[in-house]
C-alpha cells in the first residue's frame, strides 16, 4: 500500500483514564491506558463530558499540517471540533547507560503508526443517545474523509430508593448535590439545573431549577440551541450515586458541586463513634447510629443498603450490603461489650453464639436463594455470592496474638 492510499489518522476509541508514565529510569515516558471502548454509556442527556481520546497517527516525511476533526451526529450536524498539529518526533535509536548518564543515541522517527492522546475540548457537549462520527477536514479541495466513530447509549438508572439513598450516604466521596450550567455560543441564553441528596435552596442559588421542575425543550434567545430535556427531568438524579471530581470521569461539571461529607465532618463523626463505643450502648443505640451514619459501614462498598432486612420469615438481620462486586453481605451487630476470646484464645460462647446465628442466615439463604433475593427486591443476575459478618466487641484487653 503506498503512502497515498494509507488512512494517515486511525480513531481507537475513549480512555477512561490516560498517564504518562516514565519507562524504567529512562526520560522516555510511555502512556497507561484504562478502559478504551467506542461505546460510553449515560444515564442522562444532554451531558458536557471530559474525555481524553486516542488516535493512531500515520508519519510520513518530517513535517505535518494543522488537522481539524469534526464530530457530528447520525443527521450530519456538527457538534464541535477538535483542533491539533502534527509535529515530527524523535526516539532514541539505542541508550547507553553509565553509573551517573544516561546518553541517548537519537534518529529521526518519520515513518510509521504513533500513538496520540488528547483531552476532548472543554465546549464539547452531548446532546443526546446515537452515533457519532469523527470526520476529518480535507485539505485543498480534497474530500472530508470519515475516520470513525463512537456511539453513546441511555441507560436508565435504578430508582432512588431508600436503600440506594443509604448505599450514597454511604460513601465518603459521594455528592450531596450538583450543578450544571448549559448554555448557547452565539447569545447569552443558559440553563442552570440541580440535583441533591435532600431538595432546598442551598444549591438553587436562585439561578438554577430543581431538575424535575425542568421544561421539555431548552431553546435559547437566538435559536440556534435547542436540547431535548426530557431524559434529565427524569434521571439527572443518577450522577449523585456516581463519584465525580473536577476533571476526572466521563461527565465535566461545569458549575460545581457540593460533596457529602468535608474531612472536618469526617473527624467530627469519628470522635463522637468512639465516644459511642466507649459509652457500652446497648445494640438498638448503636444500629440506629449507623443508620444515622452510615459511612461507618464503608468497609463494604455499597450499591444497595438495607436496614433491618428480613430473611424470609425465619431471621432479620441488622443490616445487608448489595456491593459493586456482586456480593450480599449479611451483617449482624453485637454490642461493646461482647466477649470476643477466651483466655486460652478460643472464641468465647458469645461471639460462638453471633457467628452461628449468621451460618444459620446462610443456610436459609442457600436454600431459598431467589425468595430471599424477591423479598429484598433484588435482582438475582445482580448478586454472585452471598457473605455473613459479624461486628462484635472490643478489641482491648485481649493478647494481641490471639487477636491476630
Amino acid at each position: 500500500m503506498t503512502p497515498a492510499s494509507t488512512p494517515h489518522i486511525a480513531f481507537l476509541g475513549i480512555a477512561e483514564r490516560a498517564t504518562q508514565v516514565r519507562d524504567g529510569e529512562t526520560s522516555i515516558f510511555k502512556w497507561h491506558l484504562l478502559g478504551l471502548k467506542t461505546i460510553i454509556l449515560f444515564n442522562v442527556f444532554p451531558v458536557p463530558i471530559n474525555w481524553t481520546l486516542v488516535f493512531a497517527i500515520r508519519l510520513y516525511g518530517t513535517t505535518f499540517a494543522h488537522e481539524k476533526l469534526r464530530v457530528i451526529n447520525k443527521s450530519g450536524t456538527d457538534i464541535g471540533f477538535i483542533n491539533f498539529d502534527l509535529r515530527p518526533t524523535v526516539i532514541p535509536d539505542s541508550i547507553t547507560r553509565s553509573d551517573n548518564l544516561i546518553v541517548y543515541n537519537v534518529t529521526d522517527f518519520s515513518e510509521g503508526w504513533v500513538l496520540l492522546v488528547t483531552p476532548i475540548p472543554s465546549s464539547f457537549l452531548i446532546p443526546a443517545a446515537g452515533r457519532y462520527s469523527l470526520i476529518c477536514t480535507g485539505k485543498d479541495g480534497a474530500e472530508d474523509q470519515n475516520i470513525d466513530e463512537f456511539h453513546c447509549v441511555l441507560v436508565e438508572p435504578a430508582p432512588m430508593t431508600p436503600e440506594r439513598v443509604a448505599a450514597i450516604r454511604s460513601d465518603p466521596h459521594a455528592l450531596k448535590g450538583l450543578r450544571i450550567t448549559f448554555g448557547c455560543p452565539n447569545c447569552s441564553s443558559k440553563l442552570g439545573v440541580y440535583a441533591a441528596l435532600d431538595r432546598g435552596p442551598n444549591l438553587s442559588d436562585g439561578e438554577f431549577t430543581w431538575y424535575e421542575d425542568l421544561p421539555e425543550q431548552f431553546t435559547c434567545q437566538c435559536g440556534r440551541t435547542s436540547f431535548d430535556l426530557r431524559i434529565m427531568r427524569r434521571n439527572l438524579f443518577a450522577l449523585l450515586g456516581q463519584p465525580l471530581h473536577a476533571g476526572e470521569g466521563d461527565i465535566r461539571l461545569d458549575a460545581g458541586y457540593e460533596p457529602l461529607y468535608h474531612e472536618s465532618a469526617l473527624s467530627a463523626l469519628r470522635v463522637e463513634f468512639i465516644k459511642l463505643l466507649d459509652a457500652v450502648p446497648a445494640e438498638e443505640k448503636l444500629q440506629r447510629f449507623i443508620e444515622d451514619n452510615p459511612i461507618l459501614l464503608r468497609q463494604f462498598p455499597a450499591e444497595r443498603l438495607f436496614f433491618k432486612p428480613s430473611i424470609l420469615t425465619s431471621y432479620k438481620a441488622d443490616f445487608a450490603v448489595l456491593t459493586p462486586q456482586k456480593e450480599l453481605v449479611l451483617i449482624e451487630i453485637e454490642t461493646t461489650k461482647t466477649r470476643l476470646l477466651k483466655k486460652d484464645g478460643d472464641h468465647a460462647a458469645q461471639l460462638t453464639h453471633a457467628v452461628n446465628q449468621v451460618q444459620n442466615w446462610l443456610s436459609v439463604v442457600n436454600e431459598h436463594r431467589l425468595a430471599v433475593l424477591a423479598s429484598l427486591k433484588i435482582s438475582p443476575e445482580m448478586v454472585g455470592v452471598m457473605r455473613g459478618v459479624v461486628i462484635a466487641g472490643r478489641d482491648r484487653d485481649y493478647d494481641p496474638e490471639h487477636l491476630r
